[in-house]
């Protein structure tokens, strides 16, 4: 087969290149060049070896000419004894470019290293910062079998961003390619690939194969890995790298398709070796019986486990027991909230993209939903996903948080629900769709923008520069205005949440989310919140809790109710006000901390807060709650802060039908 490879390539199948001197052609069975001349780089009997990498750290595996460690320390010269005293020898090092002070493979490393000119003992040697060849070449075009960093095309296009959807649109997220070098735009071979290829940033070429070079086996080797040993009849012959066929058939005592078996007469085995092989066979046999039936067991319990879960949590799902109690917050009875069937949404008008976050409980997934809105024909959303379908706590989470956001219905200052997957929940299948708020949450975008405030409400400012986020406009200024905005509609949404006898329990900056136009959109309605990474949250009682934001009540009697949200959003606006500072600045959170509020401690007014937004903290940190306005009032306390105009667009923005679901009977007939 090789003698029809085309001029410059060998081997069985032709996939090596001929790395010769001056680019001759080399043989197109054993890949020798003339003379035995290989290019400048390249080094063995059949020039396979590159000077710029090494392969398993065996000795004479690495012959290039580093001579520097990976912290940049000089490497000392073999053949001296200074400052470090050693048994090596030049002889010990066959190529010629020795004595030298080069980083070589030894006998026992594991990859290229030398001793240091550095005396003390601590930097007696160190390795050498040489990559891999793996890294610089590809084996069977299967995933993950080629971890470099090239990232241009055969045709020399730059590779698109795996994260990104754009120009070409995919299926593939980041954490299909689990090394660490990842995300980037790397050439990558996947599943369903012949060797590393990328989508490119043309809009006009979706994607294309890299210029990447198979990986060749040292001599006599073969396999994915080069793990298997081939001998050939002709000995100057190697043995294809891949599949281990000779052209020449096998050598005297081998066998096999790939020439790698002894022939069995040709090692003579005694009568009671015979008994010991069969003993030990049976023995070998007895023990992996064993280990395979334990396995079968374990799975079939894990898969029972598994299935009587999922059924149990869609009879939960489908049919919620228990009636509603008017008296009782709506997140303590998640369990007796219905599922409606309209909220249902088809999987496959779903495409998921990149992973924005995620936590104890679940993750978030960018993704693409066509004809979720009805005015739009591909919206981008938030689809929320549980981290382990097999886990009760998580699926029942959100479970409770997708019945918990049907029955607050729709509001322009919540993260609003948009559908829903359920149909596969008994095989571990929920996704709960909510809108995508591109900006993030608002703790993180006033500590961006700090830099950028300007503190005294200009009247001629223009509205549009108010009601849109910054990003949207060519004005880099955040305005005192902005501020305003935002809390008014915070407490226009926390004003919904309290008459649809929602607590929130955890109303801060962080759990804001900036949306198009200026919007804000309070978000987490879930049972489990994902805080157990977050620092503002410490361990108090059964779990952690946000303690710099829990009302007096909360934190020494486990009291939530509207009125401790209220004390929440005073918390809240000192954040907003200081432009994201960290409540109680200097305080340590511990038992005195409760004792100053017991004593009526509140804190000082934030940097660029007036003095009446001063006195609405203040009365939403009253000791008794029932003297702490309600969300109605501050809404109206706020709104009444606001310019008129700018009032006018909020409200009409609430009376406007802003979210129009898609009828799915209408859709179908489309």
């Amino acid at each position: 087969m090789s003698e029809l490879c085309p001029d410059g390539t060998f081997g069985y199948t032709c996939i090596y290149r001929c790395r010769c001197n001056e680019d001759k052609v080399c043989d197109k069975k054993t890949g020798a060049c003339p003379g035995g001349r290989c290019a400048e780089g390249f080094w063995e009997t059949h020039c396979q070896f590159s000077n710029d990498c090494y392969y398993n750290g065996e000795i004479y595996d690495y012959m290039g000419t580093k001579a520097v460690t990976e912290y940049n320390n000089t490497c000392q010269r073999w053949e001296m004894q200074e400052p470090h005293r050693h048994t090596y020898k030049v002889t010990d090092f066959p190529d010629l470019t020795m004595p030298e002070n080069y980083c070589r493979t030894t006998r026992d490393s594991v990859r290229p290293w030398c001793y240091t000119t550095i005396p003390d003992k601590e930097h007696r040697w160190e390795y050498c910062n040489i990559s891999s060849c793996i890294n610089n070449c590809y084996y069977n075009g299967q995933i993950y079998d080629y971890m470099g960093t090239k990232a241009v095309t055969e045709h020399n296009k730059t590779c698109q961003r795996w994260e990104m959807q754009e120009p070409h649109r995919h299926n593939y997220i980041v954490t299909d390619f689990p090394d660490p070098t990842m995300p980037e735009n790397y050439c990558r071979a996947t599943k369903d690939s012949r060797r590393p290829w990328c989508y490119t940033t043309d809009k006009d070429k979706r994607w294309e194969y890299c210029n990447i070079s198979h990986c060749y086996c040292p001599y006599r080797r073969f396999g994915n890995n080069c793990e298997y040993e081939c001998h050939c009849a002709d000995q100057s012959e190697d043995c294809d790298g891949v599949f281990g066929k000779c052209s020449s058939g096998c050598a005297d005592e081998w066998e096999g398709l790939n020439c790698q078996k002894r022939e069995e007469n040709t090692i003579p085995i005694k009568s009671h070796d015979i008994k010991k092989i069969v003993h030990v066979y049976v023995v070998v046999a007895a023990a992996v019986s064993v280990i395979i039936l334990v396995v079968l067991i374990m799975c079939v319990l894990y898969k029972r486990k598994t299935v009587a879960l999922h059924k149990e949590l869609e009879r939960t799902f489908m049919h919620p027991s228990g009636d509603l109690s008017p008296d009782i917050p709506i997140a303590e009875q998640a369990a007796c909230l219905p599922y409606d069937a309209k909220w249902e949404f088809p999987k496959k008008r779903l495409s998921l993209g990149m992973v924005l976050g995620q936590g104890n409980f679940g993750r978030v997934i960018k993704a693409e939903a066509i004809g979720i809105l009805e005015n739009e024909i591909g919206s981008t959303v938030a689809v929320k996903t549980a981290k382990d379908c097999t886990d009760k706590e998580q699926m029942i989470a959100l479970m409770s948080e997708l019945k918990i956001m049907i029955h607050l219905g729709q509001h322009l200052n919540i993260v609003n629900l948009l559908g829903a997957v359920t149909n596969q929940i008994r095989h571990g299948e929920l996704m709960v769709i909510i809108e995508y708020c591109h900006f993030g949450n608002l703790r993180n975008y006033l500590i961006k923008k700090k830099e950028t405030f300007e503190d005294p409400i200009d009247d001629t400012i223009p509205d549009n520069l108010t009601n849109r986020p910054l990003e949207d406009t060519h004005c880099p200024l955040l305005t005192t205005k902005n501020l305003m905005c935002w809390t008014f509609q915070v407490a226009r949404g926390m004003e919904y949440l309290a008459f649809k006898k929602y607590i929130h329990r955890d109303l801060a900056a962080r759990n804001i989310l900036l949306a198009q136009d200026n919007v804000v959109k309070i978000c987490d309605f879930g049972l489990a919140k994902d805080c157990y990474k977050n620092p503002e949250y410490h361990k108090k009682g059964d779990g952690p809790v946000p303690v710099k934001w829990m009302a007096i009540e909360s934190l020494t009697h486990q009291i939530y109710t509207t009125k401790s949200d209220v004390w929440s959003y005073g918390v809240f606006l000192w954040e907003i006000f200081s432009l994201g500072g960290t409540p109680y600045p200097g305080i340590e959170i511990n038992e005195k901390f409760i004792k100053l509020l017991k004593d009526g401690y509140v804190m000082e007014k934030p940097e660029y807060s007036s003095d009446e937004l001063y006195k609405v903290m203040k009365a939403t940190w009253r000791t008794e709650p029932d003297e702490r306005p309600t969300f109605t009032q501050l809404a109206c306390q706020m709104g009444d802060l606001l310019e008129a105009d700018v009032k006018q667009y909020y409200l009409n923005l609430y009376t406007s039908n802003y979210l129009t679901m898609v009828d799915e009977d209408k859709a179908e007939d489309k």
